[in-house]
């Protein structure tokens, strides 16, 4: 397949794009009760929660997060650790979320930072929903986004692009990211990223034999944008801001039957798509590396 790279375009070049995963959800049923914090600290996992609970207020199935998993032999050893001190009758995997990010590739651009986190939510090929809102961190702060510049407000006021529930199959999420964990980041890490979670019957994997062999490329439905094409007039560029994105819309078309799938004036971003696919690659074979280190491609 010929790729489309920064020498044959200069769209997008002024970024430095990045796919990761951001934490696994598994579920974990012991042989005998114990409690979460023996868990996490086994795992090092940051996230556990007990699912039951006996008298004693110990327990022996939990739910919980690893985050930043950077290779499947690493995480094998996590819970071979854990096995040889609490034995585990049942380990799933119930989750996963996947994040794109873009870095500025030259000097610091809060700027162009949040136009791409809006160009993120304006430009994705695919919704998981329709349900779709912003919202900042306290509850009933959503509100609906209509348009470009209503998108690009919200993301200036630090307010994140929601896509569907929580709890749904299939959520997604974007927003422009200075924090991790509620500390500040380095602007040097600052980023627009786009989120997907993957959750139950959506999850590709139940168990970390098939995490082990599964290739990232098979989510690139989800990792795919659209662009505005060159030579629509100028009113139609407004008419699609005003929108609020170019992706599907999957309408009747006026004639010949069927579903129109995107509006006509946009076309497939083949440069970042490509770059979106290689990431995905990249991310299999760095997740299958057995070493005890993996760098991002």
């Amino acid at each position: 397949m010929t790729l489309e790279t920064p020498s044959s375009t200069n769209v997008n070049s002024e970024f430095n794009y990045q796919v990761s995963i951001d934490w696994i959800e598994f579920k974990i049923q012991t042989l005998e009760p114990t409690n979460f914090q023996t868990i996490r600290r086994l795992l090092a996992a940051s996230y556990v929660q007990a699912l039951t609970k006996t008298a004693g207020g110990s327990s022996n199935t939990f739910s919980l997060r690893i985050y930043d998993v950077t290779s499947w032999a690493t995480l094998k050893r996590q819970f071979e650790r854990l096995k040889s001190t609490k034995p585990i009758h049942a380990l799933s995997i119930s989750a996963i979320e996947i994040s794109f990010d873009a870095y500025c590739n030259g000097p610091y651009n809060k700027t162009q930072l949040i136009k791409q986190t809006a160009d993120f939510y304006f430009s994705m090929s695919k919704f998981s929903s329709a349900n779709r809102r912003s919202a900042s961190d306290f509850k009933g702060s959503a509100d609906a986004v209509f348009s470009y510049t209503s998108i690009t407000r919200a993301i200036e006021n630090s307010r994140t692009l929601y896509i569907g529930n929580n709890f749904d199959p299939v959520s997604q999420r974007v927003y422009f990211k200075i924090t991790d964990k509620n500390a500040k980041l380095p602007a040097s890490k600052h980023c627009a990223r786009y989120e997907i979670t993957l959750r139950d019957s959506a999850c590709p994997f139940t168990n970390l034999d098939e995490a082990s062999t599964f290739k990232f490329t098979s989510l690139a439905k989800w990792f795919k944008f659209r662009k505005l094409k060159e030579e629509i007039s100028p009113i139609q560029t407004i008419l699609s801001h005003a929108r609020g994105h170019i992706g599907e819309v999957n309408v009747p078309r006026r004639a010949g039957g069927g579903l129109k799938k995107y509006p006509w004036t946009s076309q497939a971003n083949t440069y970042l798509n490509n770059i979106a696919y290689e990431k995905l690659r990249s991310l299999t074979r760095r997740l299958q590396s057995t070493s005890r280190k993996s760098r991002l491609i």
